[in-house]
C-alpha cells in the first residue's frame, strides 16, 4: 500500500512539475507587454522537502478562481538562484488585475486546513515587485529586505530591461482562512506565461 501511495506521488509530482508556471523568473525581456503586467517576488525557506513540499497557489481576484498550472514552491528542492540561503526569484505575466496567493499543502495527501490570505495587483505594462516570501517552521513571512537582491537577478536575466522601471507595491496580507478550498469557486485551465 505504501508503495502505491509512493508511486501515485511520484506520478503528480512528475505531471505537476512539467505543467507548471512561476518556477523561475522571466528572461530576455526588453519590454513588457502592453496588454499585461508582470509581478516579480521570491520565495525561501529554511528547509526543502520532496515529501511535504509547501507550496502557494495562485487566485483570480474576480474570479476566485485558481490557476492549475501555476504552483508555486517554498520548500521543494529545485534549485537555489542563492548561496547564501535557500530562495528562488519569480515572476508572473498576467493580465492587469487583482489576485490572491494562497498557500497550499503540495502533497495530495494532505489537505491545508488554514492559511493567511495575500493578495496584489497587476498593472498593465509595468513589472511590480511585491515582495519576498519566506517559510519556516510553518509560518509564511513577507520579508522586504531582499528588494534588492532580487531586482538586481531579475536585472541579470533581463539585460536590455530598465530595471529602474520596476515599481514596488508589496504584497498585502488581508486575512486568515480556516478553509482555504471553500473560497476557491473553480478551476483556470490555463497558464499565465
Amino acid at each position: 500500500m505504501k508503495s502505491i501511495r509512493l508511486a501515485l506521488f511520484l506520478v503528480t509530482a512528475l505531471l505537476c512539475g512539467c505543467t507548471t508556471v512561476g518556477k523561475d523568473v522571466a528572461a530576455n525581456l526588453q519590454r513588457v507587454p502592453e496588454d499585461k503586467g508582470i509581478v516579480l517576488f521570491s520565495t525561501g525557506s529554511v528547509n526543502t522537502s520532496i515529501a511535504f513540499p509547501v507550496s502557494i497557489r495562485l487566485v483570480n481576484g474576480i474570479s476566485k478562481k485558481w490557476y492549475d498550472k501555476v504552483i508555486i514552491s517554498f520548500s521543494y528542492p529545485l534549485e537555489s538562484h542563492f548561496k547564501e540561503s535557500y530562495g528562488r526569484v519569480r515572476s508572473l505575466t498576467l493580465p492587469p488585475g487583482k489576485y490572491y496567493l494562497i498557500p497550499w499543502g503540495a502533497n495530495p495527501y494532505f489537505q491545508t486546513t488554514g492559511a493567511p490570505l495575500f493578495t496584489f495587483e497587476v498593472v498593465g505594462g509595468r513589472v511590480t515587485y511585491i515582495g519576498s516570501l519566506f517559510y519556516d517552521s510553518g509560518r509564511i513571512t513577507l520579508q522586504d529586505f531582499n528588494r534588492a537582491r532580487d531586482v538586481r537577478y531579475f536585472s541579470e536575466k533581463n539585460p536590455g530591461f530598465n530595471v529602474s522601471a520596476v515599481d514596488i507595491a508589496l504584497i498585502q496580507k488581508v486575512g486568515y482562512l480556516t478553509a482555504p478550498s471553500s473560497f476557491m469557486k473553480g478551476i483556470i485551465w490555463d497558464a499565465p506565461e
